[in-house]
C-alpha cells in the first residue's frame, strides 16, 4: 500500500498541487464540516468499485485487457467545468419553473 496522497495521485494521476486545489474548492463550496463526510463516502464508493471490478476481472478474465484511462488535469477540469454548467442551467430552470407559479 503507499499513502492517501500516492494512491489518489496514481488513481487520478494528480500531482499534489492539483489536489491542494480540489480541496481548496472543496472547503470553499462545501465547507470544513461537510467535506469529511464527501471525503468518506467517496472512499466507501471507491472501495465498492474497486470490488465489484476485482469481482468482475475474477469471472471474466478477457476484462483484464482493458486499459484505464490517463487523464490530464486539463481534463479533469473541462469535466468540473461541463458539470458546474449543468448544474447551473439546472438550477435556473428550477428558479424559472418555482417563480411562475
Amino acid at each position: 500500500m503507499g499513502t492517501a496522497r500516492t494512491r489518489l495521485s496514481r488513481v487520478f494521476n494528480l500531482g499534489v498541487g492539483e489536489i491542494v486545489l480540489l480541496v481548496l474548492l472543496g472547503l470553499i463550496f462545501l465547507g470544513p464540516s461537510k467535506l469529511p463526510q464527501l471525503g468518506g463516502g467517496l472512499r466507501d464508493s471507491m472501495e465498492r468499485f474497486r470490488e465489484q471490478h476485482e469481482g468482475m476481472q475474477r469471472m471474466h478474465p478477457r476484462l483484464r485487457r482493458i486499459e484505464r484511462p490517463s487523464w490530464s488535469f486539463s481534463d479533469w477540469m473541462l469535466i468540473l467545468s461541463a458539470f458546474a454548467l449543468g448544474a447551473a442551467v439546472l438550477a435556473n430552470a428550477l428558479m424559472q419553473a418555482t417563480s411562475g407559479r
